[in-house]
């Protein structure tokens, strides 16, 4: 406070008197010239500068009595919390994405729910999303296939640790285990043989691997193995900051059963996803939108890993 104080050439100093989760008061002591209306008159600006909900004044005592009111904390629930509870449901396949309430789950089957497209901001909590959901397809033994040109969110995944996930961080190998896969799927269909554990391909920001050089034929072979994948269960976990609609476009969206909006930054980015307003209206930190074939819009807060 004082430093803010201090870069808007205020002679005033302010004195923490109370704190607390939601609010904090200060005492301001002003020396002339500065009045009480000159420090009334940067609430905006203070309120931006410490990251606050409001601020408001009143003198008392003599005294300029600032209360900084906050923004609500938003509280994850850590996915270890419940890995006793959740672990014999994850050799079944299905999977919790996180909580309604203390006592209520949202799971994803994926007989039921079929291919994921998850859409959200930066700090709205996607990448831990999606890391709770590949710790969860771990623990079932499942397949685990990440594309991630980022090379940061998944970079604590190590062959060494996790023998059922293969990461892929560059467009060409992308686009080559793509090809493979789809090699797979034509002799598993040519020999009518239906895996045992299910397989998940997780893409994390499908906007970086459109916009480079061998977009299109990416997404060729996705649309692909999104088309025919599910008989043998092969399903696509599908994430982007960026939902825009050259990026999300109809022939995506309609391949995907299961949509799941995070925080975003317009109504017209909630209407891509989700083909409803509401996500931008979310917290942020893992508060998200759900649509499926087994619920229709319902808020949950997403694990945190």
């Amino acid at each position: 406070m004082n430093n803010i104080l201090s870069s808007f050439h205020l002679n005033a100093s302010a004195t923490l008197i109370s704190h607390s989760d939601s609010v904090d008061r200060y005492a301001i002591d002003l020396t002339p010239p500065t009045k009480i209306r000159d420090v009334k008159a940067l609430a905006q600006d203070l309120t931006m500068y410490l990251n606050a909900k409001s601020i408001s004044f009143n003198v008392s005592d003599g005294k300029l009595i600032a209360d900084v009111f906050k923004k609500p904390i938003v509280q994850y629930h850590r996915l270890y919390d419940y890995t006793k509870a959740l672990y014999p449901t994850v050799h079944t396949g299905s999977i919790s994405l996180g909580k309604v309430s203390d006592d209520m789950h949202v799971f994803y089957n994926p007989q039921m729910d079929k291919n994921v497209l998850i859409g959200g901001m930066t700090g709205s909590g996607k990448s831990s999303l999606l890391k709770s959901m590949i710790e969860q397809f771990i623990w079932g033994s499942h397949t685990v296939y990440i594309m991630d040109t980022k090379r940061i969110d998944f970079a604590y995944i190590t062959p060494e640790n996790t023998k059922h996930v293969s990461i892929f961080s560059d467009f060409e190998s992308i686009l080559v285990q793509l090809r493979c896969l789809n090699n797979a799927l034509d002799e598993m269909f040519a020999r009518n043989f239906i895996p045992a554990k299910n397989t998940y391909i997780v893409i994390d920001e499908f906007a970086d691997l459109m916009l480079s050089d061998l977009g299109r034929h990416i997404k060729n072979e996705l649309m692909r193995i999104i088309q025919r994948s599910r008989a043998m269960r092969m399903y696509v976990i599908l994430s982007t900051q960026r939902p825009s609609a050259k990026i999300i476009d109809g022939a995506i969206k309609a391949n995907f059963h299961t949509k799941i909006a995070l925080k975003v930054d317009s109504k017209l980015n909630s209407r891509i996803i989700l083909d409803n307003p509401g996500a931008e209206l979310l917290d942020g930190n893992g508060d998200a939108l759900i649509c499926s074939a087994a619920c229709n819009m319902v808020r949950f807060r997403s694990f945190f890993v």
